[in-house]
């Protein structure tokens, strides 16, 4: 049966239960200058219920963001080095622990901390039309992120999460095909993808072309780009987690690929961020489920933890904005109860 591991939950969302105002254009990262205890408080408590992977606080880091390379390379650090001393921490109680850390990193929208993540609508630069230009910027953009992780650095994981377009997941896997050569190692690859209204933000976007399930798989596990080891689903509304998976697990099974991949399935809380005014907001159309957040996770992981023949090899829960650890702590408790654990 596929192997079943559990995530953490959202960061900046759990980050402002600490009193953080988390405003500002940096989002989570402003915690990693500004308040390193809470942070690695926030990865303590995910760890504490339950956690398997944690995922470093740096998903709104870039250039862009800290002007320079230094503050950038800096803050970067500083994310890898907090999260790891909470697992060491964490190591200390628990001496067979074999916890995981994931390298987190956003879209090109973190660039312009505009929410354009649950758009793909991008600045007019990273918006003309599909060419060389195009992707080389965006290749560059994410590359210029992975060559300020120290090559020393203790990361187990590289996940590019919130990814809206297939034009960025291309440019994702060149930029790791890149950093893999540059560093001569290869780190395990995640990329996980949004469906703010149950479809990627790009299949709306006339230049990206076609956008589907089929078009997805194609993308992430096809050419000779960097190899992908895991494919999720994230901040995306738990009412369209079956369908989602169930989509993948089709067109996935009739996918000829030298070895399994993982799926990742990590929602949000179900309320909707408003990117503009940088609040998040009542849906407008409520989904009343019978079954709380954590069952719903799990029913969806079901669909793979419960098969045997499987296109993946393991399949990863958890959370993403709005979840916090007293969620991670009752989808594990589910997990364990239906036998998965």
């Amino acid at each position: 049966m596929p192997e079943l591991e559990i995530l953490d939950g959202g960061g900046a969302t759990q980050l402002e239960t600490y009193n953080l105002d988390l405003t500002g254009s940096l989002w989570s990262a402003s915690a990693l200058n500004d308040n390193p205890d809470l942070v690695e408080q926030m990865h303590r408590d995910y760890l504490e219920a339950g956690a398997d992977i944690i995922e470093t606080c740096t998903y709104q880091v870039s250039l862009e963001g800290f002007k320079t390379k230094e503050a950038t390379s800096s803050a970067v650090q500083k994310g890898v080095q907090i999260a790891n001393n909470a697992i060491n921490t964490h190591n200390e109680v628990d001496h067979s622990s074999q916890k995981q850390l994931a390298y987190a990193l956003g879209p090109f929208a973190v660039a312009t901390a505009d929410g354009a993540e649950y758009t793909g609508e991008y600045s007019v630069d990273y918006s003309l039309s599909q060419g060389s230009l195009y992707s080389e910027k965006l290749k560059q953009f994410h590359l210029g992120r992975l060559k300020v992780l120290n090559t020393q650095a203790k990361v187990d994981i590289l996940l590019f999460e919130t990814v809206p377009l297939l034009s960025e997941v291309r440019a994702i896997r060149a930029a790791v095909e890149e950093y893999r050569a540059y560093v001569k190692s290869s780190v395990p690859l995640y990329i996980s993808l949004v469906f703010p209204d149950g479809s990627l933000p790009g299949s709306k976007i006339l230049s990206e072309g076609p956008s589907g399930i089929k078009d997805i798989i194609e993308t992430i596990f096809g050419g000779n780009s960097a190899e992908v080891d895991a494919i999720g689903i994230n901040c995306t509304k738990p009412h369209y987690l079956r369908r989602l998976v169930s989509d993948i697990v089709d067109h996935l099974s009739s996918y000829e690929l030298n070895r399994k991949p993982k799926l990742m399935i990590y929602p949000d809380g179900g309320l909707v961020w408003d990117g503009k005014e940088r609040v998040w907001r009542q849906p407008e159309h409520s989904h009343h489920a019978d079954s709380s957040w954590a069952e719903t996770v799990a029913d969806a992981a079901s669909i793979v933890a419960n098969d045997a023949f499987s296109p993946f090899s393991g399949v990863i829960v958890g959370g993403c904005c709005k979840s916090g650890p007293k969620e991670i702590k009752q989808l594990r408790s589910i997990c364990q109860t239906r036998g998965w654990l």
